[in-house]
């Protein structure tokens, strides 16, 4: 028997992960004090050296343009004149930073000054630098002296002369100590608190300190805090306070120059740091913690819900998935139930997809079939309409009975295309496919637009120029302006802005990959922008679906846009839509270019084609049989009717000789088809023509109809019906 084994909650696994998050975060602060002091230090210690360094350079230049000058000035003869005539003289000097207590001197051998850049003050001695030893220096050989006392401003100075030739006097140059440093550290400092100090050498003397200059000049280094072992970077200065130290010597001088960063205000901004990362890392530990807390219940409860799932949807008609959260044993065991339940549940979507599926087909075919024998119904009575009111048209040379006719012949054509609107969204409409100019169908769509739009919407068109043709249905193109157009108007109900573009574009295989089985190529692109609602993500996946709308009941019959998108597509067009909810909308048509041509408009003919032979009619409506017996008796043809195919048949067989059998295509008994074949077996190389209220789409599915078969499409007006015949019988 197996011994019973010790397991660990899972509490404790979480507290042994938070343990190691703190050791963690400890050391990681440990780290971080340490390494930002030491980033600190070095970065003190690269400031001060090169502070030091720059510094230096700059009193040696300074030093060495004032000995330089000094010199040449000794021997200018002007200067040896001053001496002895000093009226006129004048001299111009500036410290290392600027006006200060420095000046330039033409000394005498008795000590009095010939001519100066100081201006001179009351209480000046007339021989103020009488007895000094660096003037005794200074008649026989250049010298450079601090520090030293001015005698003449009493401040200390660095002192650079150099002897007039005949021992008559010197030329000095006198360097202000106590603004020297100081205005070194105003250049070099950085805006820091740092502090430069000037010694000789050795280092035993100050012979310039940027900090209390007055005190410290010409002071001993020895017992100062600062005067304990060289050479460390961090030591005190001779007040104290704790630095980092970096000195450079002071080219072509006894002098080094220390620079001092102040050890407080170097690591002042350490500590901001140390603390924000401090903050940083609590933080980030806290959320360590929150996160193992978090994560923890995720672990813990999913394996407590499960259980409960399971008993739960195990008695419920459609199984919920179960939560697939914790441990990987408990997640891969959540993963198998909802694998089950969803496969369950993909069995339930295919069913009720294929029913609604089922639905829709079965909706779209009885649309389908109904909308086929409106248009056949429908067109035979146009055709009646159209057809006497033709005739009639032409018997009479009353103006305005002519009016009232052309209205007539105007609304049946109409009639006639919205019968191929019907069939438009099942794309069973028969297409007259030829080149179009798309910017003309665009002026005439134009025209119908302004008083369907309404006043308070703006139209705009921009036509391309040089716009190729395209392959297409005018009138179905003009449909799909049309349709485009009140469905941008209806979203703009307070009123906006609707465009209407057309450009030559070419779509590359990026763009063309956009549009759904499109190819690169040329196109033209018709574009419909409105200003209005615009339309959300949701509307727009549903967009070109047959019957659906977001109008309110009775608003829409959700058929417009499907209209289009089938018109489009039996052109061999692509569609793309753009919108933002609340920014308006974007339709753009893309129709493939031809380099055919456009046809130019055919006028109605004004006097029909005309003939003498005989004719055998076959058409089942009476009224339509009458009217085109009729039309072609008035063009001198000689027509036998009848509404019995079999009837047509005994006819033929009676001895009877036609030129032309003119024929429906759907009748009874016989279809067109099958009375054509039996009428060829009478009649030696009969010429046949069809005519019918169907489509062309619907007569092929039937069987009955070649492509190359001489086929007229009710309703037709005389001129039609005249020039089809005589071209059947030319043929």
């Amino acid at each position: 028997m197996r011994a019973h084994q010790h397991r660990w909650p899972l509490r404790a696994y979480f507290s042994a992960l938070i343990a190691v998050l703190v050791v963690a975060a400890a050391s990681a602060a440990v780290y971080v004090d340490a390494q930002t002091d030491h980033d600190a230090r070095l970065a003190a210690e690269k400031n001060a050296s090169f502070a030091a360094k720059t510094a230096a350079g700059q009193l040696a230049d300074f030093l060495r343009t004032t000995r330089s000058t000094v010199a040449q000035l000794a021997v200018n003869p002007g200067v040896a004149q001053a001496i002895a005539h000093p009226k006129g003289c004048t001299l111009s000097f500036l410290g290392i930073g600027g006006p200060d207590a420095s000046h330039l001197d033409v000394v005498r051998a008795d000590g009095s000054v010939a001519c100066s850049s100081r201006a001179a003050r009351r209480g000046d001695g007339p021989k103020p630098y009488a007895g000094s030893t660096w003037l005794t220096q200074a008649l026989h050989r250049q010298i450079f002296v601090a520090p030293a006392k001015d005698a003449l401003t009493g401040e200390s100075a660095v002192i650079a002369a150099a002897p007039i030739p005949g021992g008559r006097g010197v030329v000095a140059a006198f360097g202000d100590l106590a603004k020297m440093a100081p205005a070194l550290v105003a250049l070099y400092g950085g805006g820091r608190p740092v502090e430069f100090l000037i010694t000789t050498q050795a280092g035993h003397l100050v012979v310039a300190r940027s900090i209390a200059p007055q005190r410290w000049i010409d002071s001993t280094l020895s017992g100062t805090a600062f005067a304990g072992p060289g050479g460390e970077v961090e030591r005190p200065d001779v007040d104290g306070d704790r630095r980092f130290y970096a000195g450079s010597a002071v080219p072509d001088t006894p002098w080094r120059l220390e620079a001092g960063e102040l050890k407080s205000a170097a690591l002042a901004s350490d500590s901001r740091l140390k603390r924000r990362q401090l903050l940083i890392l609590l933080a980030g530990l806290a959320a360590a913690v929150a996160g193992a807390c978090l994560i923890y219940r995720a672990v813990v409860s999913p394996i407590r819900r499960l259980g409960l799932a399971l008993r739960e949807t195990s008695g419920q008609p459609q199984p919920q998935p179960v939560p697939a959260r914790g441990p990987k044993e408990v997640a891969a065991l959540a993963e198998d139930v909802n694998s089950l339940i969803a496969a369950v549940d993909h069995e339930l979507a295919e069913r009720r997809r294929t029913e609604e599926q089922l639905i829709q087909s079965n909706k779209m075919e009885a649309v389908g079939q109904l909308a086929g024998g409106v248009a056949h119904d429908f067109n035979n009575l146009l055709m009646a309409i159209s057809g006497f009111a033709d005739l009639a048209r032409q018997k009479s040379d009353d103006p305005e009975i002519t009016g009232n006719l052309d209205s007539v012949l105007y609304a049946a054509e109409r009639a006639s295309e919205l019968t191929h609107h019907l069939l438009a969204f099942s794309r069973r409409q028969n297409l007259q496919l030829r080149p179009v100019d798309v910017n003309a169908v665009v002026t005439d769509a134009e025209k119908l637009l302004r008083p369907l739009i309404g006043e308070d919407i703006r139209i705009i068109t921009s036509l391309g120029p040089n716009l190729g043709a395209v392959t297409a249905d005018a009138s179905q193109l003009g449909q799909v302006i049309l349709n485009l157009a009140v469905n941008a108007r209806d979203a703009m109900p307070d009123g906006g802005t609707l465009t209407i573009e057309t450009a030559n574009v070419e779509l590359d295989d990026r763009s063309a990959g956009t549009l759904f089985e499109a190819e690169p190529g040329p196109y033209v692109r018709l574009s419909v922008t409105d200003t209005g609602i615009g339309i959300s993500e949701e509307a727009k996946g549903k967009l070109f679906e047959p019957f659906f709308t977001t109008k309110g009941v009775g608003a829409g019959t959700g058929l417009g846009l499907s209209m289009v998108f089938g018109i489009v597509k039996q052109s061999s067009g692509h569609m793309s839509v753009y919108s933002e909810p609340g920014e308006g909308a974007v339709f753009n048509v893309y129709l493939p270019r031809t380099d055919a041509l456009p046809d130019a408009p055919r006028p109605r003919p004004v006097r029909p084609s005309r003939g003498a032979e005989s004719l055998l009619l076959v058409e089942d409506e009476q009224i339509v049989r009458e009217l085109v017996t009729e039309m072609l008796e008035g063009q001198g043809y000689t027509v036998t009717s009848t509404g019995d195919p079999e009837e047509a048949l005994a006819l033929s067989a009676g001895g009877a000789d036609y030129d032309l059998l003119i024929t429906d295509v759907v009748m009874p008994k016989l279809n067109g088809r099958q009375l054509a074949e039996a009428f060829s077996q009478r009649v030696n190389k009969p010429k046949i023509m069809y005519v019918s209220g169907y489509t062309s789409a619907a007569i092929m599915d039937r069987g009955v109809l070649d492509a190359d078969v001489a086929f007229l499409q009710k309703p037709f007006a005389l001129g039609e019906l005249a020039a089809k015949v005589r071209e059947t019988l030319d043929a």
